[in-house]
């Protein structure tokens, strides 16, 4: 178990270079390629935790807060009209790493906790700490949201707690939901 959860997590890591790469092909932004190497790792090991520790504690005490959390974004970017725009991200600084690291981790366990509103998450704190566009922090968060949901899986599948069939039939749903629109 530990040699195949190593070896998915090396492959996952140099799937976040190649991912890198790839976001750098199609964005031309070395910044925003750089800053998804820094921050798979972490939401990795944070959605591994999550993962986990839903086993623990109860769910349904956050679900409240998380909906009260993801209308307040969306209150201030209706607000603030000119918001995520532009990019403004400085670079990797003190600054940025400060900000990315553990809420990259927190918002990582988040998401093998709980779940629903990520990337919403995700794309906010992007724009809203770092200074992201909302292209670029788009772009990054669906890398970090795949990535994070992965790690939450292999926690899951490793437990027994996965419906395979099911996953499959709504994958396969959502598939055919985004070719016919």
């Amino acid at each position: 178990m530990n040699k195949t959860l190593t070896t998915v997590f090396r492959n996952l890591v140099e799937g976040a270079l190649l991912v890198s790469l790839v976001l750098y092909l199609f964005l031309s932004n070395l910044r925003a390629s750089l800053a998804v190497v820094v921050v798979i790792p972490l939401a990795l090991l944070g959605s591994a935790i999550g993962a986990y520790l839903v086993h623990f504690v109860n769910p349904d005490a956050f679900r409240t807060l998380v909906g009260v959390v993801i209308l307040g974004v969306g209150a201030l970017v209706l607000v603030n009209k000119s918001f995520g725009l532009e990019d403004r991200y400085p670079g990797l600084t003190a600054r940025t790493l400060a900000l990315t690291l553990p809420g990259t981790f927190i918002i990582g366990m988040y998401d093998g906790f709980l779940g629903p509103g990520t990337g919403t998450f995700l794309v906010f704190g992007l724009v809203a700490l770092l200074g992201y566009s909302f292209l670029n922090a788009s772009a990054i968060a669906k890398i970090v949201n795949v990535s994070t949901n992965l790690a939450a899986i292999l926690v899951f599948a490793s437990t027994g707690h996965v419906l395979w069939l099911l996953g499959l039939i709504l994958g396969t749903a959502n598939l055919v939901g985004g070719v016919v629109g």
